[in-house]
């Protein structure tokens, strides 16, 4: 029996994320300097702390969004429908028949899989070489 191959994934904030991020961060930036501009005394450290972790927050997200080349821009899915299974939830490519159609019976019986995905997967598993 083969083993699957680990995989290793990194997981980071979409460009529409990074985006949506620093525009949410320089609302809340703005908002700290708007009430640290009358605030002396205990309030003061706070909102301190407060700039500072959204400078940082912005700082994140400029890098990870200048991280994203021209090409991956193409390809970076924008909703949950969109999203490539990398995670090697199949079978192992050994496992027999019996095992992966009780596996979509399962899925479609608790709802996970609707009628023509499940046909669909079970005539692409009933056509793979015996």
């Amino acid at each position: 029996m083969m083993k699957a191959k680990r995989q290793t994934v990194s997981l980071r904030p979409s460009p529409l994320a990074s985006i949506m991020g620093i525009i949410g961060l320089i609302v809340i930036l703005v908002l700290g300097g708007y009430m640290m501009y009358g605030a002396f005394g205990i309030d003061t450290a706070f909102l301190m702390v407060w700039v500072l972790f959204g400078i940082g927050g912005i700082v994140y997200f400029v890098v990870n969004l200048t991280s994203f080349s021209k090409s991956d821009m193409k390809h970076i899915p924008l909703t949950a429908d969109e999203v490539i299974d990398i995670a090697g939830d199949d079978p192992a490519p050994d496992a027999d028949f019996e095992t992966k159609l009780r596996k979509i019976e399962a899925l479609k019986k608790d709802g996970l899989l609707s009628e023509q995905e499940y046909r669909r997967k079970r005539d692409e598993i009933l056509n793979q070489k015996w």
